[in-house]
């Protein structure tokens, strides 16, 4: 351990400053807006995610690779350290990273880490639950969503054997830092220096303690032409501990190896274990998957069980999805509380296929259905959101249609985010020649009223841009932001004949 903490800390020494990730562009914008009659010349100037970066390359150190008995350890390490200046901070700030990626004791065949546990298993998380990052039920992540029952912070290790892997956590309100009163810092609030200087003044002793008590400096501003005085961080009161018996943390977690039933064939399984509080009940999960592969067929399928104790809430859920040369599909069921009066059972599919139609075209066309909840039986497939695409590309033609129904249509444009269940149908065409870059693109919105579909808006765009004439250069000419509304649905977005803009963007 020594021996790898130094060789780190001699690599970071010695390592050489660089000067990296600087970009940024420039341009020159003339426009002419359809609502408003105006027009005239913009610039802008923007620098991407930082204004400059100046740091010492990311360096890594490691010992134990190469070992000389059956039992030896291995140690991995990665530093960097730059100062930032991000767009539009007053100044630069230091940071520095220094991480620990592998530490691992090894017995014989035993691999033992000691950087924690592994994450609970989940195989079988709806393809809608990936697309979305908020957590909903019953599309079940246990394993890595915020909201999901096996999300813990317990210190512990990992085993792994020929393939099997064992996580075990533990902790009961222990911390190896020492237990202090410092406050944590919460937003900034800026403050002149005449109003700081003020507070010195008699009669105003109270007022000072306050401020003092509340706030920190924490930045200090002094540029010529600007209002001397510093920003100041919000303290925040320290939160007393709760008791021990409530921060209990128990978890352990088992995978076992792949195990192959026939040449393609091959089966895993996994369980999860929880307990949070002395006075509480486990929760308990369990995972599968089968996978099978040949030529032109592929199947894959898994489920997960959980069970909490405390409830007596059991959830369940499992995806199937297939591939036979050109045609796919896939389904999902998913019980967030199985066998009780309020549990929702629902299913989700979809199917595709990627048709060759002449050589090197593919039309690509896909269809789904989500959030079908048994439940509501005839209600069902009334509220469920269905979504089809299809698309193609043909030499430097690639087109593309789809329409959604039933699905949750929002307006970009609309500062409100306003939404409806309703119809969306949508088409873009791009033609990328070799000195020129082509668009066009339309999306019309339905919404249903009084068993009647009434459109809310149609928004049209094209542009068309080169690089070619001039060197390190985007030349650009299009309209955008336009959105045609029907008259009786004004609530849902603005009507906007949107613009019409040429311009000139350098990059770098």
């Amino acid at each position: 351990m020594k021996k790898g903490i130094i060789v780190l800390l001699i690599t970071v020494l010695a390592a050489g400053m660089a000067f990296a990730t600087f970009t940024g562009s420039a341009s020159i914008n003339f426009g002419v807006s359809l609502d408003e009659k105006g027009w005239g010349f913009t610039n802008k100037k923007a620098f991407d995610e930082y204004s400059f970066e100046f740091a010492v390359d990311t360096q890594s150190a490691s010992v134990g690779a190469e070992h000389q008995t059956d039992i030896w350890a291995e140690l991995e390490a990665e530093a960097y350290v730059s100062v930032l200046k991000e767009k539009n901070d007053a100044a630069p700030y230091f940071d520095m990273d220094m991480d620990i990626t592998v530490a691992n004791i090894h017995v014989y065949d035993f691999t033992i880490g000691i950087l924690g546990p592994k994450a609970a298993y989940d195989y079988a998380s709806s393809w809608t639950n990936d697309r979305d990052t908020v957590y909903h039920s019953p599309n079940h992540n246990y394993a890595n969503n915020a909201n999901g029952d096996f999300k813990h912070s317990a210190g512990g290790f990992n085993v792994s054997y020929q393939g099997y892997t064992f996580s075990f956590a533990m902790n009961n309100a222990y911390t190896a830092e020492k237990k202090g009163s410092a406050a944590g810092y919460g937003s900034l609030v800026y403050f002149s220096q005449a109003y700081v200087d003020s507070l010195n003044e008699p009669g105003k002793e109270k007022e000072k303690e306050a401020f003092e008590k509340k706030y920190v400096e924490v930045v200090k501003v002094e540029d010529e032409g600007v209002v001397k005085g510093a920003y100041y961080a919000d303290r925040v009161a320290v939160v007393e501990d709760t008791p021990a018996s409530e921060k209990l943390t128990v978890f352990a977690s088992a995978e076992t190896k792949a195990f192959e039933l026939a040449e393609g064939m091959t089966v895993q399984a996994a369980a999860n274990m929880i307990l949070v509080g002395k006075d509480s009940k486990p929760v308990m999960g369990a995972a599968a998957k089968y996978a099978y592969a040949a030529d032109k067929l592929s199947v894959n399928f898994a489920a997960d069980f959980q069970f909490d104790a405390n409830t007596k809430i059991a959830s369940v859920d499992a995806k199937a999805d297939a591939k036979y040369d050109i045609v796919n599909g896939a389904v999902y069921f998913g019980s967030d509380k199985l066998g009780k009066d309020v549990a929702n059972y629902i299913i989700e599919a979809k199917v595709g296929a990627d048709i060759p139609v002449a050589e090197n075209v593919v039309i690509k066309v896909t269809g789904e259905v989500d959030d079908i909840n048994l439940k509501e039986k005839a209600e069902a497939f009334k509220k469920a959101a269905y979504k089809a695409s299809v698309g193609t590309t043909v030499d430097k033609l690639t087109a593309k249609a789809n329409m959604a129904f039933g699905a949750k249509v929002v307006d970009k444009n609309n500062t409100t985010k306003a939404s409806v269940d309703g119809l969306l149908v949508g088409a873009n065409i791009e033609y990328a020649a070799e000195v020129f870059k082509a668009k066009a693109g339309i999306s019309v919105g339905f919404e249903k009223k009084a068993d009647a579909l009434a459109y809310y808006g149609v928004k049209p765009s094209a542009s068309i841009e080169t690089s070619a004439i001039i060197e390190k250069c985007t030349l650009s000419l299009g309209w955008s932001g336009a959105n045609f509304v029907a008259e009786d649905a004004t609530n849902i977005a603005t009507a906007s004949k949107g613009s019409i803009n040429a311009a000139a963007k350098i990059s770098f």
